[in-house]
């Protein structure tokens, strides 16, 4: 299996188990009583260097652009509380009132599939029926489906309240930002 790897991947696995045997190296530093700080900082330094060479997309283009959006929103939008009550309402109104539903439903979907496979008579057919579409089987509130009909319609009106709040909040502090521009 080895012999079928690139050596740009020979490289990338020795790196790691070079980095992988620092850090064993600084945890068995770490063991002696006469340097507990000292092996602390360096198994700290070990697992932080090693991370940081595992983890890719660390790349200057990928900083360049992420500096130059931050230097662009923070001189398009100067008030700072226009860009909180902008991701508050965006970010409070998924979290509290989008999210929420959206689990619970999925959750119904997990239950009811459960109460079909017990309740089926003798072992599973296999032949394929076409699979519903995910946004039908999650507002499928008719059929034979009655027993959590009530709490798939309260997830439903608790979703499309929470998306009007986004839409409402979204564009008050959109409105807030633009109001500010003309000033």
């Amino acid at each position: 299996e080895e012999a079928s790897l690139s050596t740009h991947d020979n490289a990338r696995i020795s790196e790691y188990n070079t980095n992988t045997n620092q850090i064993y190296d600084g945890l068995e530093e770490g063991n002696n009583d006469e340097s507990m700080d000292d092996g602390r900082t360096s198994l700290i330094s070990n697992i932080t260097e090693a991370l940081s060479e595992q983890i890719s997309g660390d790349s200057l283009p990928l900083r360049m652009i992420l500096v130059f959006g931050t230097y662009l929103v923070a001189v398009i939008i100067p008030n700072v509380q226009a860009l909180i009550s902008l991701a508050g309402a965006i970010a409070g109104s998924s979290t509290a009132l989008l999210i929420p539903p959206i689990l619970e439903l999925a959750l119904i979907e997990h239950l009811e599939s459960l109460n079909d496979a017990t309740t089926s008579p003798g072992p599973p057919s296999r032949q394929t029926y076409p699979r519903p579409s995910l946004l039908s089987r999650l507002c499928n509130v008719s059929g034979k489906k009655k027993k959590f009909q009530k709490r798939r319609l309260k997830c439903i009106f608790l979703f499309w309240l929470g998306f009007i709040f986004l839409g409402i909040g979204s564009y008050a502090s959109i409105s807030d930002i633009i109001r500010m521009w003309l000033r």
